[in-house]
């Protein structure tokens, strides 16, 4: 496990789901991996539904050992709040394991921020809205997102102006500031710390798009709740007609 992370990540080993509960409310932990075997399926699966329940949008990966399970134990862990799974001996190789905490991470975060905005976005976009949310790490550019969707760039933004929307380029940013903001409203990180994860060159590039999409900084922002602040930018953006410019919601 220590392998598979980034030389700018470190393991904490936890043995109490409270102390755990509260490091995460503290802000320092980013995701979970849960060991989970024959022996401690019981408190393993409780556990995972605890976390699960109290955060939400909290990555959760569980590494289990297949002997002497079934596939009822394998269906409860699938319901549980788990992310993904990661098999012993077959998904734990370094390079694997490393992809499947990124993965978990960039989906739990799309689930939360899915779960909240669905409503607001037309249902033949959905499948848009949640692919962009779960790749905001990777800065794609506008052919990237229409390539793997397997249309053409002028289709996608066809799509998106035919129900209203904000150019693709344009939309695509809203989505990454969706993504800092969730991060940016948990206790402990920074603007660099989400800049970097998001792939921006530094918190002075992800705070200029913060303050050119929303007309003021990030302090500003966390006065108010970040990802209340860019949800708000980000529902005006889908309303107004022939949005394709930042929208400014305040001056300063």
């Amino acid at each position: 496990m220590r392998g598979a992370l980034s030389a700018y990540s470190a393991l904490e080993p936890f043995s109490d789901v409270s102390a755990l509960a509260e490091a995460i409310r503290g802000g320092g932990i980013s995701a979970t991996v849960v060991i989970v075997d024959a022996a401690t399926f019981e408190t393993a699966e409780a556990a995972l539904r605890r976390i699960h329940a109290s955060f939400a949008a909290h990555p959760l990966v569980a590494y289990y050992d297949p002997r002497g399970l079934t596939p009822r134990h394998l269906l409860a862990l699938a319901q549980s709040g788990v992310a993904d799974l990661v098999q012993l001996d077959v998904d734990d190789s370094r390079h694997v394991f490393g992809r499947i905490i990124e993965s978990a991470t960039r989906v739990s975060h799309a689930k939360t921020l899915t779960e909240l905005l669905i409503a607001d976005i037309p249902h033949p976009l959905r499948s848009v809205f949640t692919f962009a949310l779960e790749h905001a790490g990777r800065r794609m550019d506008v052919p990237e997102l229409a390539a793997a969707l397997g249309i053409s760039k002028r289709t996608l933004a066809y799509r998106l102006e035919r129900y209203g929307l904000p150019t693709p380029r344009v939309f695509l940013t809203w989505c990454q500031l969706l993504v800092a903001a969730l991060l940016l409203d948990e206790r402990g990180r920074t603007l660099d710390s989400v800049a970097g994860q998001l792939n921006f060159s530094g918190g002075h590039a992800l705070g200029g798009v913060f303050f050119r999409y929303l007309g003021c900084g990030v302090m500003t922002l966390r006065e108010h709740g970040v990802l209340d602040e860019v949800v708000a930018g980000f529902r005006m953006a889908l309303t107004t007609p022939g949005a394709s410019l930042p929208l400014t919601l305040r001056q300063g």
